[in-house]
């Protein structure tokens, strides 16, 4: 999904895939077959998918923000998000939230 409106941007987009089911696991592409493998030995481990994960997450009521900076460099819209991501932040909110927060993931 080319979601740039530079070329920076639009080439990002294109590697990036789109969402959670064609970003590759980091660097371990292989190829592209990273995705493919990982998702087989999740299986074999009994471990759900990760939109299962994802949609979960959101069931339990966990907040899921978009980082703005990041947005607005990566040229990602908000509406390129899945539904259930809260409204982008700042680094201060995320601060802000966390402090108070038990758990707290940064990715």
């Amino acid at each position: 999904m080319s979601t740039g409106k530079t070329l920076f941007g639009r080439m990002l987009g294109a590697l990036y895939g789109g969402d959670i089911t064609k970003a590759n696991p980091s660097k371990f592409s292989f190829g592209g077959m990273g995705r493919w493998m990982f998702g087989k030995m999740m299986g074999a481990h009994n471990v759900s998918k990760l939109i299962e994960l994802r949609d979960l997450a959101l069931q339990l009521g966990v907040n899921m923000y978009g980082c703005q900076m990041s947005m607005d460099v990566m040229e990602i819209p908000q509406d390129a998000f899945i539904d259930g991501v809260q409204e982008p932040v700042g680094v201060g909110f995320f601060l802000m939230k966390a402090q108070d927060a038990e758990i707290q993931l940064f990715i």
